[in-house]
């Protein structure tokens, strides 16, 4: 019984690796499409922030 249990525990541990493991393959190629496009995009977010306060504050 004992044995059964380590077996399980063991097999579950690798079961979550394994699971993990196919997140982080399916998971990489969106992270790394997305993390650019987010990061130019916060980029351009600011630049407009900054453009429109030079605008207000020259007025």
């Amino acid at each position: 019984m004992k044995w059964l249990v380590t077996n399980c525990s063991v097999q579950f541990i690798f079961f979550q690796k394994y699971t993990y493991f196919i997140k982080l393959t399916i998971l990489l190629p969106f992270i790394f499409n997305e993390i650019p496009y987010m990061i130019t995009s916060t980029i351009r977010k600011k630049i407009s922030q900054a453009k429109l306060l030079m605008n207000v504050s020259s007025i």
